[in-house]
């Protein structure tokens, strides 16, 4: 007996139940203490074992004791194929070698049969039962109780397919399973293999309860062979049921696509038992929407100075804008985060465009957020473990996820942009833990010039919008001192809620600089007027008149700040320095440039008496670029 804590009982209803530590067999431990399995049981209960039989209690040469024991597999004529040896050590551990009957140290090229093949080939002739075990301990002590036992070589892993071939015929197979995971394994190859030839079979185990434990184990315990426990079939799974005979590779693939969409179903869960809104029955359904309560609108970043009425973005649902570079983009974002902050909700900011956080921040400050309110309720995010680390208080309570930018976002994930799942999981990710509980999502895409049509048109990017999607267009840049103005498109509505205005400009976002001109960045006002009714749209059919032409150019100069007083070179000469582009034909642009300087000199000269310009008032034209510019 080992010393310590190493033997441990436990009463049980039944039966008492006797564990080594150490690893020693129960038959040695009784042995060591003068007992047998039958004093271990109480009651009368039929799955008691009997009396042990004699040879498990005695040293059995290779079993109990160490020493080598070796096992011949032969042919159908018992011509030797290759010998099998065990080797039990001192310290209960056990070796398995194989060799050829030549004595060569490799069977890699022999035939393998079962152990005991003629008895097995005459067993099956004559319609009897044949047991299998996985090993030729076990198999042996069942052959020991009076049957036909047979077993492979290699134990759990040398099962082979061609093996089950030998017991075609046989009444019954009885297949041992060891109690541990090589076991089932092992079972589960050999079943699979009886399966397919249509050979009866059933699965039992000892009832010996160790790990590992066999049917040498439950026979030396003093149960009969019929008292094996029942080892129930699993259910087949729905790939066995629909595709029985698919190769073992395309089974493995099927089976973690399985996995794979039961994990999928398990986030979906998962988010609708989070969503901050229960989903409403048909009937309430109908009722909201019969009362005029189900709709939808867009709240976030409302047109014009008031604090009711329409906006730009849906909330609870994801939203995005795109356009070239420097048309406002960032502004027209940094201005919604800054109007939710100052109404005291949370703001969360994705950064994927590689902008430092001091300028985010600046740009913050800049769209006048107080900085109170930055410290204590605004968050940069660079990855998902930044937004794991949000308490799940704080995730409840974002009310705007912004995201700059989403082709690189999508890419960080390791996904491609222009692919459904690339997008689909970016949202799921960036967007979903916040959306879900009412949070307005707004992502920026960029469009690189050399590829604008297919990032634009990317289809799963418009179906990635829940919301409204809108096209950033400029028509005047944002400069110190200056006032800027980028038209914001609708190219997709989700919700309806905006009517007839897809393909349209929903508004325009006029920001206005506070910084003198030539200076560094300031304060910068933002309002999103919404589109004049009665101008014409960006692109009309008909053709504009030369003064209406002459009048939008003069206009476009205005906005961009260009001097007046220069002469005609010098002004295209300043403009092209700045960047300034109007898109004219050349004799109707320097007539703009004459008209507009005329026009300053004659309000100069003429002293302002509060009652109006002395010229009529321009054209009012609308901000897009005229039909024909050429």
């Amino acid at each position: 007996m080992h010393g310590g804590h190493a033997l441990a009982v436990t009463r049980k209803p039944d039966k008492d139940v006797i564990f080594c530590h150490k690893g020693c067999k129960t038959a040695d431990v009784l042995r060591a203490l003068g007992l047998t399995f039958a004093d271990l049981t109480h009651g009368d209960d039929e799955t008691q074992p009997g009396g042990v039989p004699e040879w498990a209690t005695q040293e059995h040469k290779g079993f109990t004791a160490h020493g080598k024991r070796t096992f011949d597999y032969v042919d159908e004529a018992g011509e030797l194929l290759y010998r099998v040896t065990r080797t039990q050590l001192a310290d209960g551990t056990k070796t398995f070698r194989q060799a050829a009957a030549n004595g060569e140290p490799s069977v890699k090229d022999v035939r393998k049969v079962l152990w005991g093949l003629p008895d097995v080939l005459e067993a099956v002739q004559a319609g009897r039962t044949v047991h299998v075990a996985e090993g030729e301990k076990a198999a042996l002590a069942l052959r020991a109780a009076k049957e036909v036992a047979t077993c492979n070589s290699g134990g759990s892993n040398g099962w082979l397919d061609e093996l089950a071939d030998s017991l075609k015929g046989a009444a019954e197979v009885v297949v041992w399973q060891d109690r541990d995971d090589a076991g089932a394994k092992w079972t589960a190859a050999v079943t699979e293999s009886l399966k397919a030839r249509g050979i009866p079979h059933r699965v039992v185990q000892s009832r010996t309860e160790a790990p590992s434990d066999d049917a040498w184990d439950h026979l030396a315990a003093g149960y009969a062979v019929a008292q094996a426990a029942p080892v129930e079939a699993a259910e087949p799974t729905e790939l066995e049921r629909f595709a029985p005979d698919v190769s073992p590779a395309v089974r493995d693939a099927a089976l973690r696509m399985l996995e794979y969409k039961a994990a999928q179903r398990l986030v979906s869960q998962f988010e609708a038992s989070q969503r901050t809104n229960t989903t409403m029955t048909v009937s309430q359904a109908l009722d909201a929407v019969l009362s005029g309560q189900a709709a939808v609108l867009p709240t976030v970043a409302r047109l014009g100075s008031g604090e009711t009425g329409t906006g730009l973005f849906y909330p609870g649902l994801v939203n995005g804008i795109y356009g070239d570079g420097s048309v406002g983009k960032s502004v027209v974002v940094a201005e919604v985060q800054a109007r939710t902050l100052a109404e005291g909700g949370i703001v969360v900011h994705w950064e994927f465009d590689n902008n430092p956080v001091t300028v985010i921040v600046a740009r913050l400050l800049n769209a006048g957020a107080a900085p109170g309110d930055i410290r204590g309720r605004f968050h940069v995010l660079y990855s998902t473990v930044d937004r794991d680390a949000l308490t799940d208080e704080v995730q409840r309570a974002v009310k705007l996820v912004t995201l700059d930018a989403l082709n690189p976002a999508v890419t960080s994930l390791g996904g491609d942009p222009y692919h459904p799942g690339g997008i689909d999981n970016a949202v799921r990710e960036f967007f979903s833990p916040f959306t879900l509980h009412g949070a307005c999502g707004v992502f920026v895409d960029h469009v690189g010039h050399e590829s604008k049509e297919r990032q634009a048109g990317s289809i799963r990017k418009a179906q990635a919008v829940q919301g409204a999607l809108y096209e950033c267009q400029l028509e005047a840049p944002l400069k110190p001192g200056l006032t800027g103005r980028t038209r914001l498109i609708l190219r997709k509505d989700n919700q309806g809620a905006l009517g007839d205005l897809v393909g349209k400009t929903v508004a325009t976002a006029v920001m206005t600089s506070g910084a003198e001109k030539g200076a560094p960045a300031a304060r910068v006002r933002t309002v999103f007027e919404a589109q004049d009714p009665f101008l014409p749209e960006e692109r009309e059919d008909r053709k504009w008149t030369e003064e209406e032409r002459i009048e939008w150019a003069i206009r476009k100069m205005d906005e961009a700040g260009v001097p007046t007083g220069l002469s005609i070179n010098a002004t295209h000469e300043w403009m092209d320095g700045e960047k300034v582009k109007i898109p004219l034909r050349q004799a109707l642009k320097n007539r703009a440039i004459k008209a507009r300087n005329h026009r300053a000199e004659k309000q100069a000269a003429v002293p302002d008496t509060g009652g109006g310009p002395t010229d009529p008032p321009p054209l009012r034209v609308s901000g897009a670029i005229p039909s024909d510019t050429r």
